[in-house]
């Protein structure tokens, strides 16, 4: 993984290097190399690319980047010299399966996601300091706050063929905001835990619901109720009160 990448938390960067968009659905957030789209829900239906500055992506119409025949259906977007976000065509339209990133020129692997190797996620450990008021409550240990709320999402819904739904804050009512019975996968941030409730209010759950993520890296999960969660609760850190990042209006 390239050391250089800009905003790490656990080594790991939190902001996705590339999104891949389907016209008139959403985005799905590209995080590293990743060895076959189906797995998360984003096989044949890239139509374009957002690269961001100072990255590289390398697209393929086959899983475990096998190129195609046909040279021009083997994409490659380069905006390693660049300052702003590049906009990009897909190569070979609704037929994208897999991909390298990199960044200045260094590819960001991930074991379970750039190979076929399975992830291992490790224990969680407990960070009970926070900012608590009436109206939110932050761990004060979160990165990349600013004022007082965190920039990037510590987890992300998706749903295949539709996009990535990023989650900042507990959400009680998944109605609210167009996410209900919508989860075929999700993405957990390092250092993050996520339940996920199968009714709004935080309703029904079992322990199967529950992912944690104290890894240096980025965890996908399948969704174990496909299409059939209301609501969740998103922590940084162990799953307790003192660590739920919660928001008025959103999370109660």
């Amino acid at each position: 993984m390239a050391s250089t990448t800009p905003f790490t938390h656990k080594s790991f960067p939190v902001y996705p290097g590339v999104f891949m968009v389907n016209s008139g659905y959403g985005s799905f957030p590209i995080f590293c190399s990743i060895y076959d789209f189906s797995r998360w829900g984003m096989n044949d239906i890239d139509n374009y690319y957002i690269v961001m500055p100072g990255y590289k992506l390398s697209t393929f119409p086959s899983i475990g980047y096998v190129p195609s025949s046909t040279t021009s259906y083997n994409g490659i977007f380069d905006n390693t010299t660049g300052t702003t976000p590049l906009y990009y065509n897909s190569a070979y339209s609704d037929h994208g399966s897999s991909c390298y990133l990199y960044y200045k020129g260094n590819e960001i692997k991930l074991i379970g996601i750039s190979d076929t190797a399975s992830q291992t996620l490790i224990s969680i450990s407990t960070n009970t300091s926070t900012t608590n008021t009436s109206k939110a409550q932050i761990p004060s240990s979160m990165p990349l706050i600013y004022k007082t709320m965190p920039v990037y999402p510590g987890a992300y819904l998706i749903n295949h063929g539709y996009g990535a739904i990023p989650i900042f804050c507990s959400i009680s009512n998944f109605d609210n905001f167009a996410m209900n019975n919508q989860d075929n996968y999700y993405i957990i941030m390092p250092g993050y835990s996520l339940i996920v409730y199968r009714d709004g209010n935080y309703a029904y759950n079992n322990t199967s619901n529950t992912f944690y993520n104290t890894t240096n890296f980025i965890y996908y999960a399948t969704s174990p109720s496909s299409d059939n969660a209301s609501s969740c609760k998103l922590f940084l850190g162990d799953v307790s009160d003192a660590t739920e990042i919660r928001i008025q209006g959103i999370s109660y």
